[in-house]
């Protein structure tokens, strides 16, 4: 969401109409130009702040969403390691067809959204053959997370409102940083909720992971 003058006043145009009203019949022997002018700047600064406030409250949402997800994405690691091998890796019927081939998928998706595309830096991705046993894909997320972790503490509001560009079969897509981050967030909340449910068929118990 990039804010510029221009749009502040198209938005604001109907208040500064308004206002201008109220003023013209307390005050009819002011000079209507600079009436509308002060009027406009008032509406003008009252708006920006309003933007910038709501863009400091989505970078704090952003970061706490993030932290959520870190924070049950090692309880379910930890659960996973008790989980055999062949449950972990046994075709369900599911996208990325096992409950491992979700795991590997989650880490490349936030290096290709972190790394590649925010960063701008050409990041190996995680093999299926890399990840043999649940302590070879803590380690390979570790890496992962600690990449996140970083990009996030140097992200600030000006940022977040960047637009960045990718090519996808030949189209173009554009978004801020503020979309991409939040699209990598919920991704990993929608895939989180296919893994427990996949543990629950299979006759696991995994944890209780609402945020509140």
């Amino acid at each position: 969401m990039v804010i510029s003058r221009s749009d502040v006043m198209v938005s604001c145009g109907r208040k500064v109409d308004s206002c201008m009203n109220e003023v013209e019949k307390k005050q009819p022997h002011r000079d209507m130009f600079h009436n509308r002018r002060e009027i406009e700047c008032l509406l003008t600064a009252s708006q920006i702040r309003s933007r910038q406030h709501l863009i400091e409250t989505m970078l704090s949402c952003i970061r706490q969403l993030f932290e959520y997800n870190i924070a049950q994405r090692r309880r379910i690691l930890k659960l996973l390691e008790q989980v055999d091998r062949e449950d972990l890796t046994r075709g369900l019927g599911v996208g990325w067809g096992s409950i491992h081939g979700i795991l590997v998928h989650l880490m490349n998706t936030e290096i290709y959204w972190i790394d590649t595309v925010l960063r701008g830096v050409e990041t190996e991705r995680v093999l299926s053959e890399e990840c043999e046993d649940m302590d070879a894909i803590s380690k390979h997320w570790s890496r992962v997370e600690e990449n996140t972790r970083n990009l996030l503490s140097d992200v600030n509001e000006a940022y977040l409102q960047n637009v960045q560009s990718v090519r996808w079969d030949g189209t173009i897509i554009s978004f801020t940083v503020a979309k991409a981050l939040l699209h990598v967030a919920t991704h990993e909340i929608h895939h989180r909720g296919l893994v427990i449910g996949l543990l629950r068929q299979m006759g696991y118990d995994p944890p209780d992971v609402n945020m509140l």
